[in-house]
């Protein structure tokens, strides 16, 4: 993912166990503007629960 303030390379690794389902992020973030860098941890937290949010969405669909 990149836009003019960030530019960020993620992998999440999913793990299956006891039924549970466990995801893992990795990710390499290089903040473009000096003063955003307080605001990047935020705003992958907020963009992981999206994705997750929208997973379980996604998946509820097929079920």
């Amino acid at each position: 993912m990149e836009n003019d303030n960030i530019k960020v390379h993620w992998t999440g690794v999913f793990t299956f166990d006891n039924c549970i389902t466990k995801i893992d992020f990795t990710e390499v973030v290089i903040s473009k503007k000096i003063l955003l860098k307080p605001l990047v941890k935020w705003y992958l937290k907020k963009r992981q629960r999206i994705y997750i949010q929208d997973l379980e969405k996604a998946l509820a669909n097929e079920f």
